[in-house]
């Protein structure tokens, strides 16, 4: 199991604060699987496209 599953994080949109939690991680594709609390949907982000964000959020990439 990746050690960032269950790490939650807070973002301000449309000045409404959100809590988001990463759910799952493929280190084999490189998708991390979000979901808003509160929500059935999920998103999804790229650990290579995305890696500036998720470094805001503190996520570490785990090295395979």
């Amino acid at each position: 199991m990746h050690p960032m599953i269950g790490k939650t994080f807070k973002g301000t949109i449309d000045g409404e604060v959100r809590t988001y939690e990463i759910v799952k991680v493929d280190t084999e594709l490189g998708w991390i699987t979000l979901q808003r609390h509160g929500q059935k949907n999920v998103f999804y982000l790229h650990e290579d496209i995305h890696k500036h964000f998720l470094a805001k959020i503190g996520y570490q990439r785990r090295q395979s």
